[in-house]
This record gives C-alpha cells, sequence and structure tokens, in this order.
C-alpha cells in the first residue's frame, strides 16, 4: 500500500542512506556471482563436450573428459589457482595453464602454445578453452592433466555420463582398423581373469591408452578411514584437520590402498593411498637418483595396512606441508571439506 503521510528531512536523508547500503550490497552481490562464473549440470556438460566433439578426441573416452574436468574444477568456467613455483595460473573448466598455453599478461616466460588469452578460458563459452585442451591432449596426452593422473586414470568413470543420454560406450580410439573399448566398460563386463586376456585390453596395453591392469588393493569406506586416521594420529597433525586429510586421500586415491601413477616426466611414480613419490619418499628399485627421504620401500605403501604410509605422510607433512599434495591443493584447498567426516561418530 502506498504511504501517503509527508516525511521529515531527516527521515528522507536516512532514507537515502539505507537505500545506498542496499545498492552497495546488492551491487557486491552481483558481482560475486559474476566471479563465480557458469559451473556446468553433470549431463549439461556431458553433451556440450560430445557437441564439441571430445568424446573419443585423441583416444580419450567421454567419461575421461568429464572426470578431468571435475577433478580439475568442479565444472565451474571460471576456477582459477594460483601456483607459487611456477608463478603461473591454472584457468578455466580444464584449468589450463599460463606458463606453457594461455597468456595472462603476467605470468614470466609465457610459451602461449594455445595462441589465446587466458581470460577467454574463463568465458561461459568454453569453446575456446574446448579448443586449447584438443590442442594439449594432442601434443602430450591426457596425462598432462595431474587431476586425471590422480582422480581418473585405471578407474570405473561411467557414473560421471550415465543417464545424460550420451554414449558411455565412446570408442576410445581407431587405429590399424581396430576399435579400442574404455577400460572401464570392460572392467564393468569382465572379471578379473578374463580382463587379464582380453584381447581388447591387450591392443589398449600395446597402443598405450592405458598403462596397466587396474589394481586390487583394500578400498577403505569412508567411515572406516576416517576412525584409522584418527586412530593413527592424523586429526590435527601439524594443523591439518582430519577432514582435510581425507578430502586429500579421497583426491589422489579414491581411500585405495594400491593405486600407482606413473610420471613420464620426472620418470618417477606415486604410490598408494596417500600417493607418495619414489623420486623422494620411497625406494622402488627404479627411479632414478631416489632421495627415500621416508626409509621405506614403495611396496611398503601399498599394504592394506597403512601404518608406514601415515608414518611417511606425516614426514611430509611435517617438512613440506598439506600444499606437498596437488590433489589438496586442487580440491581441498579454501573449500568447506566437513562432509568427508560428516556422520563417522568419531
Amino acid at each position: 500500500m502506498l504511504n501517503t503521510k509527508s516525511s521529515s528531512p531527516g527521515q528522507l536523508g536516512h532514507l537515502a542512506s539505507v537505500n545506498m547500503k542496499a545498492l552497495l550490497i546488492l551491487g557486491l552481490l552481483v558481482l560475486s556471482v559474476a566471479v563465480q562464473g557458469k559451473k556446468f549440470e553433470r549431463c549439461e556438460l556431458a553433451r556440450t563436450l560430445k557437441k564439441f566433439g571430445l568424446a573419443g578426441y585423441k583416444g580419450v573416452s567421454l567419461a575421461n573428459w568429464m572426470c578431468l574436468a571435475y577433478g580439475e574444477s568442479h565444472y565451474n568456467t571460471q576456477a582459477i589457482n594460483y601456483n607459487p613455483r611456477s608463478k603461473s595460473t591454472d584457468y578455466g573448466i580444464f584449468q589450463i595453464n599460463s606458463k606453457w598455453w594461455c597468456n595472462d599478461g603476467k605470468t614470466p616466460k609465457a610459451v602461449n602454445g594455445c595462441g589465446v588469452s587466458c581470460s577467454a578460458l574463463l568465458k561461459d563459452d568454453i569453446t575456446q578453452a574446448v579448443a586449447c585442451a584438443k590442442k594439449i591432449v594432442s601434443q602430450q596426452g591426457i596425462t598432462a592433466w595431474v587431476a586425471w593422473k590422480n582422480n581418473c586414470q585405471n578407474r570405473d568413470l561411467t557414473s560421471y555420463v550415465k543417464g545424460c543420454g550420451v554414449d558411455p560406450n565412446q570408442n576410445l580410439k581407431m587405429a590399424k582398423g581396430n576399435t579400442f573399448l574404455p577400460v572401464e566398460f570392460l572392467v564393468m563386463r569382465m572379471d578379473r581373469e578374463r580382463l587379464e586376456h582380453s584381447s581388447f585390453l591387450k591392443l589398449q596395453l600395446r597402443y598405450g591408452i592405458i598403462d596397466k591392469i587396474p589394481a586390487e588393493g583394500k578400498v577403505f569406506e569412508r567411515c572406516e578411514l576416517a576412525r584409522t586416521l584418527r586412530r593413527f594420529g592424523l586429526d590435527g597433525y601439524n594443523g591439518v584437520s582430519l577432514a582435510n586429510w581425507m578430502c586429500l586421500i579421497h583426491g589422489e586415491s579414491r581411500y585405495n590402498t594400491q593405486v600407482t601413477n606413473y610420471n613420464p616426466g620426472s620418470k618417477s611414480t606415486d604410490y598408494g593411498i596417500f600417493q607418495i613419490n619414489s623420486k623422494w619418499w620411497c625406494n622402488d628399485g627404479k627411479t632414478p637418483r631416489a632421495v627415500n627421504g621416508c626409509g621405506v620401500s614403495c611396496s611398503a605403501l601399498l599394504k592394506d595396512d597403512i601404518t608406514q604410509a601415515v608414518a611417511c605422510a606425516k614426514k611430509i607433512v611435517s617438512r613440506q606441508g598439506i600444499t606437498a599434495w596437488v590433489a589438496w591443493k586442487h580440491k581441498c584447498r579454501n573449500r568447506n571439506v566437513s562432509s568427508y567426516i560428516q556422520g563417522c561418530k568419531l
């Protein structure tokens, strides 16, 4: 109802002040929304990536692209992460790096391999981001993305495209007249003995689409692991909360004790539930100039009993902090991680 009662000058001044504050708050809210960017729904992104021709591009299935994008940015077009060591920044839904692939005008000695402004990779329209991702995977393969190696390699990824109306069994690669099926498709449909002797799998191994059969270690239940880590004294150890340890491990190994990932650049391998590296912290007998900072065999880090893995993780975090783990920086830092221990009755 319109109020026809006249107001005094003092009241008008007060109202004007209130209105200015309201406009300022509204402006800040609008700015905040703009910074968040577009965050794709899972199936929306799956259909978009398929439309852009990423399904099967350079031997990478749509499910792998989806897992990669989730691990890098949680499907957020405006995700940005600064890397202090290289003084570079990762941009956008694929977290493309300003040192090698785009130009942000501030990264020292930037190469700009995609010939694109980094700001273009933050747009809701991901055309340029996809084009750059295609160039990266063409030159370096899918292992160029750390999040893919940590979260997707040798895992069943069908859930990333399930129910989206896209073909989850998109061929990985066509070469020499052979069709290669995604390993996650094979794992779901064969027992391990048949899988090891599968001609499909042998072809994928031969042409480098996968590097090994997925390991079958102990995969902890979430609350089981939370209670185990607390018993080992990790809750609050070196200032790191139990929820952050849980998030770190989920990002690195999905709670699997026998995960291994090879890093071609350093010729080293990450082992176990914490993905501890053979170049610096353990000895696998094959990594050149290994330091073995934990004084432990890498194979000991693959045991279901994680006593030695925890001891080594404690040493790492004591010397380098939690940022020694890339997965923590990408998936846990500055985020609400309470869900990792929710309902565990600790």
